[in-house]
């Protein structure tokens, strides 16, 4: 049935059983000396989950209407209880050119059933038609030319089979937990992203680079090759390990992070965890050990090595707010994990 939205757009709605979906069709048309033709590049889908955050949504939405070069196509994925994110999203393309407005096809998905932020990213995986699908938070703002810095890396690289972006507003933790980082966390567990957006002003220029994680409030995937992947349903809630799950699967792809790609991701309080840091840790740290790298006697040995980190910091939490939540923390995440990994076809070499 066809209807004009609240902003007087050209929508087409038709209602599914697993939820409503709204879409916007495109045509291509140049706006002055601004280049929104974005049929000569790569064609990207953006492909953004999102729960009961409709200012977040509204910003990211529009930054992505204020690229140097546009989405293909904006598929975004909403889990909430009311309206309020559709509106938001009516209205960033409200306020666009008419030529803006055009250029991008939106797909957007009003579904309460869809459970956590993996089943969200896979339902946006199946209605995307571009051949890159880039995954964006609902809480990120991205510099202007963000998709083009995707796209140009991609080109650069031809090997990488995804890109992650640079966050440039996360700052080094304190000194304690770099130290403990440092002796605890080893191979596969540390987390080579993070001294790299420390640094993201020193890098802004250079050429992307080597890593082996992937964030997932912005990163970005050939289509081709993920096209028989899907992001773990059984982690729901919040969860650290799902794009690290997802970019272990990819392997032996290449993945790198590109410096020029640059965002600020604000963490929105909605929707976030609010319990000790050791749940979220621990939880991610278990399930990826168990499913991606329990194999050869390094890995198991920095499993065990990092276990030693995680109880003597839970000692130290103890002792210095005279509560046991720590070691709650370390038990809640080890059952979600197992619980995560029920539902989970493991690795042939993981013996789990």
């Amino acid at each position: 049935m066809d209807v004009s939205g609240a902003c007087g757009l050209p929508l087409s709605f038709d209602n599914v059983s697993r939820g409503s979906i709204f879409k916007m069709h495109s045509r291509n048309i140049s706006e002055g000396s601004r280049a929104v033709d974005n049929e000569s590049s790569m064609r990207v889908s953006v492909i953004i989950p999102t729960k009961n955050r409709a200012s977040e949504l509204r910003i990211v939405t529009s930054n992505l209407l204020e690229q140097t070069l546009l989405p293909n196509e904006i598929v975004i994925i909403d889990q909430s209880a009311d309206q309020r994110s559709r509106r938001a999203v009516e209205q960033a393309f409200g306020a666009a050119s008419d030529a803006i407005r055009n250029s991008v096809r939106l797909q957007y998905v009003l579904d309460r059933s869809i459970n956590g932020g993996s089943a969200a990213r896979n339902r946006g995986m199946e209605l995307a038609t571009g051949e890159v699908c880039l995954f964006l938070d609902d809480d990120v703002e991205l510099e202007k030319n963000f998709v083009e810095e995707i796209v140009r890396a991609l080109r650069a690289r031809p090997d990488a089979t995804a890109i992650c972006g640079m966050i440039t507003n996360y700052l080094p933790p304190s000194w304690g937990f770099r130290l403990w980082n440092s002796i605890f966390a080893l191979g596969p567990f540390f987390d080579e992203r993070q001294p790299l957006y420390w640094k993201a002003d020193r890098l802004r220029g250079s050429e992307p680079l080597r890593v082996h994680k992937l964030n997932g409030g912005a990163m970005a995937f050939r289509a081709e090759a993920i096209r028989n992947l899907r992001f773990d349903e059984q982690l729901v809630g919040v969860s650290l390990a799902e794009d690290v799950d997802f970019a272990a699967r990819i392997e032996p792809g290449i993945i790198v992070m590109a410096p020029a790609a640059r965002l600020i991701h604000k963490r929105s309080p909605h929707g976030r965890a609010s319990d000790h840091w050791l749940r979220a840790q621990v939880q991610a740290s278990y399930y990826l050990y168990s499913r991606n790298w329990r194999h050869g006697i390094s890995n198991r040995l920095r499993f065990m090595w990092l276990n030693v980190g995680y109880g003597l910091a839970a000692v130290l939490s103890c002792v210095k707010n005279r509560s046991s939540e720590s070691f709650a923390a370390i038990r809640q995440a080890v059952n979600e994990a197992r619980h995560a990994l029920s539902g989970v076809a493991v690795r042939p070499d993981s013996h789990v």
